[in-house]
């Protein structure tokens, strides 16, 4: 297995580090396959205190994990951080940290989250990683891959090609509008309410519906041929159908917990992902899939961090308290995105308020400064619920509930929205089951008059 980088961006980085950087550390954005890794953008590391940048012994893994944490809540699906790099002399000893960074960087990434998302062993192609030495003195380029997996296991040479491939990927998008009830357990005692903590735990049986949710890509890919290429257009527009009520159920939630508040969450979701020519519906299912995931955690956090900043301006605990948290009721955050290298769009998440009232988005464009080094202008910036980027129109999109069930009919609402009410036992059970059955009976329908 080897190495494609995109020249555009990757080559385009390194080359001009040489003569004016002493050194550098950083993340490798793309893509991994099973024939190989897609390298399509480097994003280096901003020094702790650029005033007294030190070197790269001194470089804290916590600092370069916590922004890394910050450039995959901005990546498109189909993308995660693959490896991470060093530029600097080739004096220096750098195999044993670079492979510490490449463990602790890579080992939190969507592939955790998207495993569920798969079938079978297609889930995850690889866990092989990448790390990368330029070395400032000769310009030789080692890379290596370790299976973060296997703490013990041995580096292996890697072959590293530039090469132009990002303008042939393929662009996925759908439309959800999740409108949900967060309940909010209590801490354990004597600890404070973690609000971040809990919102994203609460968020599980979501993004559980999402992992179970059927997906079609345009109008002649079957659902029964996961092995089947998506249809070979630029943009290809998906729709999804989530089961009813599976999402406690199949993962096994208990719900007999200490509910101390309840947030009030409810928004458009746009899905975005990228995927190289040639992909599988199954490998397209997983990239939206974990975008949809990976965005709406992203937002429930950014209004986790408005509640946090407005309780702190009160005088108030900043961890969150059930006084607080109760009297909220959030509009989720929009998407709003940037492009990066051809088709690949980084997003953002501001309040609809923003994007209404403020169109210079310099909240946004400091952000990408400050965590991609990426210079934009406002005019390049586009709110994807509101006003799609150039060749992606959404609205047209199918709209599903994903607190219920897609919105195929009004039947169909009504009885997923009589199953929620519905009191517990044996007769929301039989709701529940006939629900499940109305929606396919409408799914197959839909698919044999296309």
């Amino acid at each position: 297995m080897g190495v494609f980088a995109e020249d555009e961006t990757v080559e385009k980085h390194i080359s001009s580090l040489f003569g004016r950087c002493k050194w550098q550390a950083g993340v490798i954005v793309g893509s991994v396959t099973e024939k190989r890794h897609y390298a399509v953008a480097v994003i280096p590391t901003p020094f702790e205190d650029p005033e007294s940048p030190g070197d790269f012994a001194s470089l804290d893994k916590g600092w370069v994990v916590l922004h890394a944490e910050q450039v995959r809540q901005s990546l498109p699906g189909g993308l995660d951080i693959i490896g991470v790099y060093l530029f600097g002399s080739g004096k220096v000893d750098y195999a044993a940290k670079l492979r510490q960074l490449a463990y602790a960087v890579c080992r939190g990434g969507t592939d955790v989250e998207t495993s569920q998302f798969g079938e079978g062993t297609d889930a995850v192609p690889t866990r092989a990683r990448l790390a990368v030495h330029v070395c400032a003195d000769t310009k030789k380029l080692t890379c290596r891959t370790y299976e973060i997996e296997t703490p013990t296991a041995s580096a292996r040479p890697t072959e590293w090609k530039y090469k132009s491939f990002v303008s042939k990927w393929q662009t996925l998008t759908c439309g959800v509008d999740v409108s949900a009830t967060v309940d909010l357990t209590a801490p354990r005692k004597g600890e404070p309410l973690q609000l971040e903590t809990a919102i994203q735990a609460s968020l599980q049986p979501e993004c559980a519906r999402i992992a179970d949710a059927a997906v079609i890509f345009g109008e002649g890919v079957q659902l029964s041929r996961p092995s089947a290429e998506l249809p070979e257009t630029p943009i290809v527009k998906a729709t999804l159908f989530v089961p009813v009520g599976l999402g406690l159920a199949t993962r096994g939630v208990d719900p007999i917990v200490s509910v101390v508040a309840n947030v009030q969450l409810a928004g458009e979701l746009t899905g975005l992902a990228v995927v190289p020519p040639k992909s599988t519906v199954a490998e397209g299912a997983r990239a939206l899939k974990a975008d949809l995931v990976r965005s709406l955690q992203a937002r429930c956090l950014s209004v986790c961090r408005g509640w946090d900043e407005d309780t702190a301006d009160e005088g108030g605990d900043v961890n969150g308290s059930a006084a607080v948290i109760q009297k909220a009721v959030a509009r989720l955050p929009v998407r709003v995105a940037a492009p990066l290298v051809g088709p690949i769009l980084l997003s953002d998440y501001i309040t609809e308020g923003d994007v209404e009232e403020n169109s210079d988005f310099a909240e946004t464009i400091e952000r990408f400064q400050e965590v991609f080094g990426l210079h934009v202008d406002a005019a390049s910036i586009k709110p994807l619920e509101t006003c799609a980027p150039e060749k992606i129109n959404t609205a047209d999109m199918p709209i599903l509930s994903a607190s219920t069930t897609a919105h195929t009919t009004a039947a169909t609402q009504s009885t997923a929205q009589t199953a929620k009410c519905g009191d517990s036992g044996g007769n929301n059970t039989m709701l529940l089951v006939a629900a499940t059955v109305l929606l396919v009976a409408v799914v197959v329908g839909a698919l044999l008059s296309s």
